[in-house]
């Protein structure tokens, strides 16, 4: 018998282009088919939010729910679960921002072909794009418009233009 999909809570699910869905829990991220039967996993407890499945098979994904100043606020494994690269805002960033259910509440992670990253840093009112190699291309402080907003979700649009939820 294949095995069945963990029994948690799904923080973020995407259905991939083969009909799979990709989701991921406070422990894990989970590939199932289209009836429930797990394909794929990687264990990690240091995973909230958000994860995309790239065109390479690769899986990049965030923690931020709890981070701390030493967490890596970005992950990408290949399909074996091995890390490929990781980004850590302390290399790129100082200690700005609140801490409200982790240092940064990285809370989104977009790929944008071909070859650079939009980062959402709740706590620091942050949306960063960044190259592969880790390296700020463009910021934007979203602490303009006042720091009672929340950034969250940035999503690239056909034209370029970038939609995002400033929640209150």
């Amino acid at each position: 018998a294949e095995q069945q999909q963990p029994k948690s809570i799904w923080l973020d699910v995407d259905k991939l282009d083969n009909g799979d869905y990709l989701y991921l829990t406070g422990k894990g991220l989970y590939e199932i088919d289209s009836i429930g039967n797990l394909v794929w996993s990687k264990s990690d407890s240091q995973v909230s939010h958000d994860l995309q499945r790239l065109s390479n098979g690769d899986t990049i994904y965030v923690f931020g729910n709890d981070d701390t100043y030493n967490d890596a606020q970005v992950k990408q494994v290949n399909s074996a679960g091995d890390l490929v690269w990781s980004w850590y805002a302390k290399d790129h960033i100082t200690n700005d921002g609140v801490y409200v259910e982790g240092w940064t509440h990285t809370n989104a992670v977009t790929w944008q072909e071909p070859n650079s990253i939009y980062i959402n840093l709740r706590n620091q009112y942050k949306t960063l794009k960044v190259d592969s190699n880790g390296n700020i291309l463009w910021e934007m402080d979203w602490s303009i418009y006042g720091t009672d907003l929340d950034p969250h979700e940035p999503e690239i649009q056909d034209n370029g233009n970038m939609l995002i939820c400033l929640q209150n």
